[in-house]
């Protein structure tokens, strides 16, 4: 039989405000039990009390949860922040140093301690330690769904996987063009007696021989056992252009070469 995995515990951190702030904070935190977290709150030990007393009892709670959720109210920000009066919120005021003690001890990384609201316009009293935390609106169910997915480490937009890089087309215009004659590429004769051809030639000997290959490449003009040497790059490019003209493929060319918005491709038909 496969064994349950062990529920994750929280323990929510909050300050007794009013009897309605109160209610809500552990109508919080019964759907969260319900919901198959093991909440830790004071309302459950009220009454005879915690026999460890409450102090250690939420020293205790803060060390051994998977998380705690700061319930954050103008009351909450007070004594999180120290600006409380003296002898005020004494419980919240030693639970909050334990929090931001732990926070600085590990070196201001926090993964543990989570701000939330049980009321929409406590959102203001996040504490300037907590602001740059990500913290949910629990009053609503957008924000409770997204607490949850948070805590039970569900998440909601998986990234697709990293495809391959995408050939795109090497367009350029030349400004100088070389002398064909110096090329000595008499194999290119009938390619180079229509204006079309010379400057397809032109172009394509302008380009870094890296380039060449990689257009060659895409267009599938090289074969087999082909490599390229320090000496050869002039000889391949003259195959690589006879092919593409011998294949038909001088419209494809054209159009990794220039940009056909200033230069019409004259081979397309």
């Amino acid at each position: 039989m496969a064994r349950r995995k062990a529920a994750i515990k929280v323990f929510v951190s909050y300050t007794h405000d009013s009897p309605k702030h109160k209610a809500k904070v552990l109508n919080f935190c019964d759907k969260l039990v319900t919901e198959g977290i093991d909440c830790r709150c004071d309302r459950y030990d009220e009454g005879k009390g915690p026999t460890e007393g409450w102090n250690r009892w939420m020293a205790k709670q803060i060390s051994e949860t998977n998380f705690v959720l700061i319930v954050c109210s103008e009351n909450y920000e007070k004594r999180f922040d120290g600006t409380e009066e003296a002898g005020k919120g004494r419980g919240a005021k030693y639970e909050t140093k334990l929090i931001i003690n732990n926070i600085v001890k590990n070196d201001s990384n926090n993964e543990k301690y989570i701000p939330i609201v049980v009321t929409s316009t406590d959102l203001t009293f996040i504490p300037n330690l907590l602001d740059d935390t990500n913290h949910y609106n629990v009053a609503t169910r957008q924000g409770y769904d997204n607490l949850y997915r948070h805590l039970t480490n569900q998440i909601e937009i998986v990234r697709p996987k990293v495809g391959t890089v995408k050939r795109l087309p090497i367009r350029i215009n030349l400004k100088k063009k070389k002398n064909l004659k110096k090329l000595d590429i008499p194999e290119l004769k009938d390619l180079a007696k229509m204006p079309p051809g010379k400057k397809i030639i032109s172009a394509f000997f302008e380009l870094p021989i890296i380039i060449r290959v990689a257009i060659a490449n895409k267009l599938k003009l090289t074969e087999p056992g082909e490599k390229l040497s320090a000496t050869n790059g002039d000889e391949l490019s003259k195959k690589y252009l006879l092919r593409a003209k011998e294949h038909k493929k001088l419209a494809e060319l054209w159009t990794a070469l220039f940009d056909e918005t200033k230069d019409p491709n004259p081979y397309k038909k």
